[in-house]
C-alpha cells in the first residue's frame, strides 16, 4: 500500500480502492468506486 502511495503522489494518481483507511494518512487522493 505504501508503494502504490508514493507512486500516486509522485505522479499526481488518484488511487481507486475500497480499503480507504489504508491511504488515508498518505495525502493521496482516493476514489471509492462502492461508495
Amino acid at each position: 500500500d505504501k508503494q502504490i502511495a508514493a507512486t500516486a503522489l509522485v505522479y499526481g494518481l488518484t488511487v481507486v480502492t475500497r480499503n480507504e483507511s489504508d491511504f488515508r494518512k498518505t495525502g493521496v487522493k482516493l476514489l471509492n468506486p462502492f461508495s
